[in-house]
């Protein structure tokens, strides 16, 4: 670039001395010729004017022009009054045409003197003429002209347009020379100015221009250092602001998208590109539809963007997994100009998931209340209405109002336990435990079922095996386990339960039965509130519905984990607890 314009700026001043030295050597030249001209017709007029003093009133005047000439070595013509030519020292008189409206002539008659350069057909070359009054000629004023040829001057002329235009030469080299001084000047210093500027464009606005010129070069070299000191500050304070926006972005939890007016894609924050699965792709500069292939966000863009106003919706997602958004769109605009829209994406999933529980929740307390409750009333108001009397019946009765009072109670009970455990208020009491204590005391209390049942209890727990846990809650967590177990085990069948370390800080207590065990669909939610496999029999079993999901929490509390699947060797059900709490074994 600084090339280019060094050579445009000294062909320029090539140009301009190209055009400059003729017209100098046109007008030197035609300046000093016409010095010459007229420092030699004043020379004519003072000899025409002495002879105009000197000439006789008489006598024969060619004879004295001819002397005039060789005096003067001019031509020398005498013109009469007339214009008639009386003498002529190079030609006969007699036969020379009337003079009167010479030029010259004209303006001897007019001013007193006149002069004029022109070809002269008689001796066949330029020539000047000065002619000027003379009195006394033929009885009136008549004129002396004299004259002579242009040649010498054209040949002094000649020498002087070649040292003319040798001088105009030389002006022309110096006008190159200056070119190229100024040229490579201005140049250097523009390539300081352009790499400056470039390196202020890199990201350099640390920068400064040390040019040291006066003029308009130096006034330039200030401003763009003020310029580059401006962009400096400027752009350390969008920076902040773009770290500021960025770290914004990337700690929302909702996702923001913003396109501009043309729908492509400008900003779009981390929570945004995992909630669509963008993974490393680079949204930025791509169609909103390319990015988000949603159909009711697409809308909804495209309602406020006709708009020009803002709008919100719900809308659902099913890649890379299926969640639930509530979505407000806004117009963006500069200046007035509309340039864009910014699309906020609030996750309600969660949400949505827990007022699906939440109402799942309601219903199942409702309809596992109703059921005891509704013998309790039932089987009072009949022996109110007279049944007490009936005594066989009324046993029967008041045992069924018992049996759905301690079902009742049992479910309170549960929920209550439940609450406390997902509020946090269960304060655990860590201390080392003994799992084979724990066991005995569980399957003590349900004696009376096994033996009903005539089920084989096969346990295989070592007896210094302990944990670090609530002896409560620990218990609890057991007693549930080991109690659906002995409900759906087969009739005359067998619980096994073991207990062994898995690693040096952890210990697996599984619990297995040989009942039908669990369809492969419905595993995933065993553990939820109030789910049953079989809803029938588990409540003629008495279960809440309840039991497992407060043996998930109870074991999440101690750190540990559930994990409930069927059994790979007889089919039926097997529930392993892992404690993550130290194992101390004594």
């Amino acid at each position: 670039m600084r090339g280019r314009l060094f050579t445009r700026i000294l062909l320029a001043y090539l140009a301009l001395a190209a055009i400059a030295a003729p017209f100098l050597w046109y007008f030197l030249s035609r300046s000093i010729e016409g010095f010459f001209i007229d420092r030699m017709a004043d020379g004519l007029r003072a000899q025409a004017r002495l002879i105009a003093n000197d000439i006789p009133r008489g006598g024969r005047l060619d004879n004295l022009v001819a002397s005039y000439k060789i005096s003067t070595g001019s031509r020398v013509t005498i013109i009469g009054p007339d214009g008639s030519v009386l003498g002529d020292s190079d030609d006969n008189a007699a036969q020379m045409e009337n003079h009167l409206l010479r030029p010259e002539v004209q303006s001897a008659l007019v001013n007193g003197w006149g002069s004029a350069t022109r070809y002269s057909r008689t001796l066949k070359i330029d020539m000047l003429y000065v002619a000027v009054p003379a009195e006394g000629l033929r009885g009136g004023k008549g004129f002396i002209r004299l004259s002579m040829p242009l040649h010498d001057v054209e040949a002094a002329m000649a020498g002087i347009k070649r040292r003319v235009a040798a001088g105009a030469f030389l002006m022309f080299l110096a006008s190159v020379l200056l070119g190229v001084y100024i040229s490579r000047r201005i140049t250097d210093v523009i390539g300081e100015m352009a790499a400056f500027t470039r390196g202020v464009a890199a990201g350099g606005s640390d920068r400064r221009l040390m040019v040291r010129r006066v003029g308009e070069l130096g006034l330039l070299a200030d401003n763009l250092n003020d310029m580059a000191g401006q962009l400096r500050d400027r752009m350390e304070a969008i920076t902040v602001e773009k770290i500021t926006l960025e770290a914004v972005l990337g700690g929302m939890v909702e996702g923001v998208l913003v396109a501009d007016a043309e729908g492509r894609v400008m900003v779009a924050n981390a929570r945004l590109r995992e909630a669509f699965g963008l993974g490393m792709e680079d949204p930025l500069g791509r169609p909103f539809l390319e990015v988000i292939r949603n159909r009711e966000l697409a809308h909804l863009v495209s309602v406020v963007h006709e708009g020009k106003a803002p709008a919100s919706g719900e809308a659902e997602v099913q890649f890379p997994e299926k969640r639930a958004f509530m979505a407000n769109c806004v117009p963006l605009s500069v200046n007035g100009v509309f340039s864009g829209t910014a699309l906020v994406l609030h996750d309600v999933t969660r949400l949505k998931a827990l007022e699906v529980v939440r109402r799942d929740f309601v219903a199942n307390v409702s309809h596992e209340l109703k059921t005891p409750v509704a013998a309790i009333q039932g089987f009072s108001e009949t022996l109110l209405a007279g049944a007490l009397d009936d005594k066989e019946n009324a046993r029967r009765f008041v045992g069924i109002i018992e049996k759905n009072s301690r079902r009742l109670a049992r479910l309170v009970e549960d929920l209550l336990t439940l609450s406390k455990i997902e509020l946090g208020e269960i304060e655990l009491d860590l201390k080392p435990v003994r799992l084979a204590d724990v066991y005995a005391d569980a399957a003590a209390l349900l004696g009376p079922r096994i033996a009903d049942r005539r089920l084989t209890m096969l346990a295989d727990i070592p007896e210094g095996l302990s944990v670090l846990a609530d002896q409560n809650m620990l218990y609890q967590a057991v007693l549930n386990v080991l109690d659906n177990a002995v409900k759906y085990a087969r009739e005359g069948g067998r619980v096994s339960v073991r207990a062994a370390y898995i690693s040096a800080d952890k210990v697996e207590l599984t619990i297995t039965d040989d009942g039908p065990g669990i369809p492969a669909d419905l595993i995933p939610r065993i553990g939820e509130r109030f789910f049953r496999v079989d809803a029938g029999r588990s409540r003629d079993l008495g279960g809440t519905g309840l039991g497992l999901a407060i043996v998930k929490h109870l074991v999440n509390a101690h750190g540990g984990t559930l994990v409930i699947g069927n059994s790979p060797n007889n089919g039926g059900t097997s529930v392993k607890l892992t404690f993550n709490a130290p194992a101390i074994q004594t």
